[in-house]
C-alpha cells in the first residue's frame, strides 16, 4: 500500500505541475501477464529507447521522439521523457517546461528512484530551469517538489561540460553522474570524466572516481551505479592508481564507499586476479550494483575471471563482495557456456535475477543468432529469454536491427523492459518504429510425459506433450548426468544399461520459467525391455 500511494503521489504531483498527460489506455492495471508496448492511444509515431522499470514493475520511464504520446507535444520530433504508469495507463511527460514552445533541446536517459517519487534524466535543453547558459548537457530531477538540476557545483555554480548517465539512490536523495566538467568539487585537476555524487539533502557534489587516500582518477570514469542507501558506487575507469596493484592497462569496474572512504576494484577473480582483457573499444564496461551495494554485475571480455572460460567473447559476470566470488551469468539452463557476445547487464535489487543482451544463439531451446534479451535466475540457475511475443512466440526478424540496448528489470525479477523494431511481439504493430515492451515472465506451461516407452537399439525413447501452445522443449537430467534439454515429442536418451535409472524433466517454454515441479520418470530396463513410472505434478497421459 505504500509503494501505490507513493507512486500515486508522484503522478498526481506531475499532474498538477501542468505537464502533459496522455490519454488512459488499455494497459491499466496490474502487471503486464505476457508482452505489452508502452503506447497511449494511438501508436506512437516515432522512435522509443532506454526503458528503466521500477522495482515493483508497475511503472517505467523511457525517452522518446513521438510527438503524440500526450494531447499536447509542441516540441514535436524532439527526444523527451516520459513516465508509464499501468495502474493509471497513462503517460506522463518528465521533461516538460514552461516554455509554450517546450523544451528547446533533447532529453534522455531516464532513471527511477526506487519509491517511484524521483526520475533522473539528461537533457540539452537550456530552457527547463532558470539561468541554464552552460550550453552543456545537464542532469535534471523530476520529483514532487517539481524540477531541479542536479549536475552543479561549488556554491551551485553550473557545470563546465557535459553531465551524462544518471542513477538514482532509493529514496533520490542522491544521484550519480558521470561528468566531464573540472568545477564541480574544489580540486579536479584530471582534465578526463568523472563520477559524482549528489546530495539533494544537503546540497554538495563529491567525487567518487578517486583513490582512498582521495586523488583523482588519471583516466576516463563512467557509467555510474548506485546503491538503494547512496554509500556504495560502482563505476568504470581506465585509471590505474585508483587500487594498488592495477597493472593490467584495461579498464576495470571499481566501488567506491562513500562512508569509509574506499575504492576496491570488483572486476576480479575468486583469487583476486585481475582481468586480463576488457569490453573492447569504442565500448564500455556496463555495470549495476545490488540495493545493500553486495553485487556488482559487469560485462568482460576477460578470460581469466571464472575457471572454463573458453568462448572468447564478452561475458556478463557478477561479484559476490561479501565472499569475494566473482561468476559467470551469461550461461544457458543447462550449463553451457553462451557461443556468442552477452553485456549490457542490470540486475534486480537483491542480487538474484541478472538481465542482458545477448547475441548468443545457444542459451535457450528458441534462440537464434541476433541480439535477445535474457534474464539469469542466480539461484535456480536458470536463463530465459524475454524477447518474446505476447503468445510466447521467438520475436520476428527487426525491422531495423537493435543493437547494443540495455534491457531493464524489476525487483521480483518477473518483469522486463525492452526495445524492439519487431512487428510480432503485440498484435497491429504497424509503425515501424522501434517501440518500448514490458515482459512479464510467465509461470512454466503444463507438460506431461506418457507412460508408455519404447527401446531402440538401447536407448530410451520417452513422449512429452503439452496442451499449450507455449510450452516449450522440457529442461532434462537423466540420473546424475549433465542437464540436457527434452523436446516435445519423443525424446530420445542416451543408451542405457540394465537396472534402474531417473529421469526428471521441468516444463518450460519461451518467456516462461521453468517448472518448480518436475515431471518425474522411474525407468527399470530389464530382458531388452524398458518399464516406466511416471510422478507427473499435472495429469499423466496414458
Amino acid at each position: 500500500m505504500m509503494v501505490a500511494s507513493r507512486r500515486a503521489g508522484l503522478v498526481l504531483a506531475v499532474l498538477l505541475l501542468g505537464l502533459e498527460v496522455g490519454a488512459a489506455s488499455a494497459l491499466a492495471g496490474p502487471s503486464p501477464q505476457r508482452t505489452v508496448r508502452v503506447r497511449s492511444g494511438d501508436e506512437p509515431n516515432r522512435a522509443s529507447s532506454s526503458p528503466r522499470v521500477s522495482a515493483t514493475g508497475q511503472v517505467v520511464v523511457f525517452d522518446s521522439r513521438a510527438s503524440n504520446l500526450g494531447p499536447a507535444d509542441p516540441n514535436g520530433a524532439v527526444r523527451d521523457v516520459f513516465l508509464f504508469d499501468q495502474n493509471s495507463g497513462r503517460i506522463v511527460s518528465l521533461s516538460s517546461t514552461t516554455d509554450p514552445k517546450g523544451p528547446n533541446g533533447a532529453s534522455f536517459a531516464p532513471v527511477l528512484s526506487a519509491d517511484e517519487q524521483a526520475v533522473a534524466f539528461v537533457s540539452r535543453a537550456s530552457n527547463l530551469v532558470a539561468d541554464d547558459t552552460n550550453g552543456d548537457d545537464d542532469v535534471f530531477m523530476r520529483s514532487s517538489s517539481g524540477l531541479e538540476r542536479i549536475s552543479v557545483g561549488v556554491d551551485g555554480a553550473q557545470a563546465n561540460g557535459d553531465s551524462t548517465e544518471p542513477d538514482v539512490s532509493g529514496d533520490g536523495r542522491f544521484v550519480a553522474f558521470t561528468s566531464t566538467a573540472d568545477n564541480l568539487v574544489a580540486d579536479d585537476p584530471n582534465r578526463r570524466s568523472d563520477v559524482f555524487v549528489r546530495d539533494r539533502l544537503r546540497g554538495t557534489t563529491v567525487a567518487v572516481s578517486v583513490s582512498r587516500a582521495g586523488v583523482p582518477a588519471r583516466g576516463a570514469s563512467s557509467g555510474a551505479a548506485i546503491s538503494e542507501d547512496g554509500r556504495y558506487v560502482a563505476f568504470t575507469s581506465t585509471a590505474d592508481r585508483l587500487v594498488r596493484g592495477d597493472r593490467n592497462k584495461v579498464a576495470d569496474v571499481f566501488v567506491r564507499d562513500l562512508v569509509a572512504g574506499k575504492t576496491t576494484r570488483v572486476s576480479v577473480s575468486s583469487g583476486g586476479r585481475q582481468q586480463n582483457r576488457a569490453v573492447a573499444k569504442p565500448f564500455s564496461p556496463v555495470s549495476d550494483i545490488s540495493r545493500d551495494g553486495r553485487y556488482v554485475v559487469f560485462d568482460s571480455d576477460a578470460t581469466n575471471l571464472v575457471r572454463g572460460d573458453r568462448n572468447r567473447s564478452t561475458d556478463v559476470f557478477r561479484r559476490d563482495r561479501k565472499r569475494r566470488t566473482t561468476t559467470r551469468v551469461s550461461m544457458a539452463t543447462t550449463g553451457q557456456e553462451s557461443d556468442n557476445d552477452s553485456f549490457s547487464p542490470a540486475m534486480s535489487g537483491d542480487g538474484r535475477y541478472v538481465t542482458f543482451a545477448s547475441f548468443a544463439e545457444n542459451l535457450t531451446p528458441d534462440d537464434s543468432p541476433r541480439e535477445d534479451v535474457f534474464v539469469r535466475d542466480i539461484k535456480r540457475r536458470q536463463t530465459v529469454m524475454a524477447t518474446v511475443s505476447s503468445r510466447g512466440r521467438p520475436r520476428a526478424s527487426e525491422r531495423v536491427p537493435q543493437l547494443l540496448q540495455r534491457p531493464s528489470i524489476s525487483d521480483d525479477g518477473a518483469t522486463v523492459a525492452f526495445v524492439s523494431t519487431a512487428k510480432n511481439l503485440v498484435a497491429k504493430d504497424r509503425n515501424k518504429a522501434q517501440d518500448v515492451f514490458l515482459r512479464r515472465l510467465t509461470p512454466a506451461p503444463t507438460a506431461v510425459a506418457s507412460s508408455r516407452a519404447q527401446l531402440r537399439g538401447g536407448r530410451l525413447v520417452v513422449a512429452f506433450s503439452s496442451p499449450n501452445p507455449r510450452a516449450g522443449p522440457l529442461l532434462c537430467r537423466l540420473n546424475d548426468r549433465p542437464k540436457a534439454i527434452c523436446p516435445l515429442g519423443r525424446a530420445l536418451l542416451p543408451t542405457l544399461r540394465g537396472g534402474r535409472h531417473r529421469l526428471v524433466a521441468f516444463p518450460g517454454g519461451a518467456g516462461s520459467w521453468y517448472a518448480t515441479r518436475p515431471v518425474r520418470v522411474r525407468i527399470t530396463i530389464s530382458a531388452g525391455r524398458a518399464r516406466i513410472k511416471v510422478t507427473n505434478p499435472f495429469d499423466v497421459l496414458r
